[in-house]
């Protein structure tokens, strides 16, 4: 164990690994061990195995605070909800008032959709802290799903006033103002994003469909170029971009260019209906060049 310790310390944290796991060999549940070795395993984003050691503890030690925790923080991650929201019941039991539980804890039901859930602990917590940004654009996020968009801007332009530089507050706010029609505003928030963060892909491809809605051809066509320009691009920016040449610029032919990089990149997310249409906008634009190529000859 201790050797495990100084290897960790030394960043060896391979080594640190190898020399935990013999000790827990020697030792069966020793907590010391357990507890390092799920430190490094969250440090090297080792999320499945952290998650499994402190299950396969937990059965021994259900009542273990700590063991709950990593068991809580790594089925979130893993994005195993069911589970998360198990475990983090079972630690609201110990700690009913713990701010970061009760955090998790409503995230965690925004994605099982337990909406009124997880709106209710949140305006708990604002009796503490009124202008905590983060809870506030989630209540911001848990209105629009709700379909109550004037909640939703009221709480997302509370949260930028409390933190001006809070980018997903924005996001928030962008969304609804652009399902209300009101897309200036939305445009305007777009325009705050990526000021705050001039690299947000999805900002700027937010921003590219609204000016692409407003007929802003010219305008669309630099910020989905932008778009595509990152190591990590955004992938419907290509699509955009193709539908762009074919129907606006009257250049088919970089049409079809864009519209076969979309399809390539979206092979690795098996998105079988934008497959699909990708094929039909190819078809279609690779039969216009067939038919070119004929009368030319």
């Amino acid at each position: 164990y201790m050797l495990g310790r100084v290897e960790d310390l030394l960043g060896n944290r391979e080594l640190a690994v190898l020399y935990l796991k013999k000790a827990l060999e020697i030792y069966g549940d020793y907590s010391d061990p357990v507890f390092l070795l799920l430190q490094i395993y969250m440090k090297t984003g080792k999320i499945m195995e952290a998650y499994l050691l402190a299950k396969e503890m937990l059965e021994s030690y259900p009542g273990q605070e700590k063991l709950l925790r990593a068991c809580a923080y790594a089925a979130e991650k893993l994005h195993y909800n069911k589970e998360a929201d198990d475990f983090y019941k079972r630690l609201l039991i110990m700690n009913p008032n713990d701010a970061g539980i009760l955090k998790s804890f409503a995230i965690i039901l925004i994605r099982l959709e337990k909406y009124e859930h997880a709106l209710l602990i949140f305006k708990n917590m604002l009796r503490n802290k009124p202008s905590e940004p983060d809870v506030l654009s989630n209540m911001s996020f848990i209105c629009a799903q709700k379909q109550d968009y004037a909640n939703a801007i009221h709480y997302a332009q509370k949260a930028i006033v409390s933190n001006p530089n809070y980018i997903p507050a924005y996001e928030h706010l962008a969304y609804a103002y652009k399902i209300k029609g009101f897309l200036h505003k939305a445009l305007n928030a777009y325009d705050a994003i990526l000021g705050l963060d001039p690299d947000n892909a999805d900002a700027l491809v937010c921003k590219g469909d609204i000016l692409y809605t407003l007929g802003l051809y010219r305008e669309s066509l630099a910020v989905f170029e932008k778009a595509v320009s990152f190591d990590a691009p955004a992938v419907i920016a290509y699509y955009y971009l193709g539908d762009l040449y074919e129907r606006h610029f009257c250049n088919k032919e970089k049409a079809l260019e864009y519209f076969l990089t979309y399809r390539r990149r979206l092979e690795g997310y098996k998105d079988f209906q934008g497959l699909q249409i990708a094929d039909k906008r190819i078809k279609n634009l690779e039969k216009y060049a067939q038919n070119r190529l004929s009368k030319t000859s």
